[in-house]
């Protein structure tokens, strides 16, 4: 082999790995108003704008965005469809159902229309409800719904860009590795990034 057949086979090699990676990664393209797909999804939108106010009650807007500017119920959404086993997506529908009917009852009107006093003291009752179920629960009882969704409205909002970027720390690029870092008292935590 001579050196210009040589460099012509570089060439082909790298044009080849460059082309085909550009064309990967225009097919996986995140299209936001594709994901909850009303084929591919198991909640409707009310379901998804009731788990946005109950997260928002959860992570309240504050001098920071709060859990509905972070989309968390699209988040939801998506992580019980695809990463939940049916058991626990039933426990999380049959729940999510209840908390609306249970607000209705109390309040008058559905959850996502009551006034931001009645959400957050019926919460605070869904929080102790949840400590007491956890007090009697057996290893083989599913975990309580109200868990479930706060778990991933943290996981959703601390995950999210709006979450990373405006309630923690962030700096995109960090420089060299520091292993003490003062911490102000009240401060806000670190993103990693």
């Amino acid at each position: 082999m001579n050196r210009r057949e040589a460099l012509k086979n570089v060439g082909l090699l790298l044009g080849g790995t460059i082309i085909t990676s550009q064309t990967f990664l225009t097919g996986c393209v995140f299209e936001k108003d594709k994901v909850l797909d009303e084929d591919n999804s198991i909640f409707d939108k009310q379901s998804i704008t009731l788990m946005n106010e109950i997260g928002e009650i959860i992570i309240p807007t504050t001098d920071t965005p709060g859990a509905k500017d972070a989309e968390v119920g699209k988040f939801m959404a998506v992580m019980i469809r695809d990463c939940y086993q049916e058991e626990l997506q039933d426990v999380f529908i049959t729940g999510l159902v209840k908390t609306d009917q249970n607000f209705n009852e109390q309040y008058g009107t559905s959850f996502v229309d009551g006034n931001p006093k009645d959400k957050l003291e019926f919460v605070s009752k869904m929080e102790q409800e949840t400590e007491d179920y956890y007090q009697i629960k057996k290893p083989e009882d599913p975990p309580h719904y109200y868990s479930i969704l706060k778990e991933l409205t943290l996981l959703g909002y601390f995950t999210s860009e709006i979450g990373c970027t405006q309630a923690l720390n962030y700096i995109h690029t960090p420089g060299s590795y520091q292993a003490c870092i003062p911490f102000e008292k009240g401060g806000r935590a670190w993103a990693a990034s």
